[in-house]
């Protein structure tokens, strides 16, 4: 999966702009933000 350079890509940026925030504040707000991919359920790639 390309998600994990993405996800990294974004947490770098987060602690660029806020290095105060805690691996729990991090994962709370990715949760926050994120959209659930309904295709993936149905998907048969793979």
């Amino acid at each position: 999966s390309f998600a994990c350079p993405y996800i990294t890509g974004i947490v770098a940026l987060m602690l660029e702009a806020r290095p105060d925030l805690t691996p729990f504040q991090i994962k709370t707000i990715l949760y926050a933000i994120a959209k659930r991919n309904e295709e993936a359920a149905t998907s048969a790639a793979g």
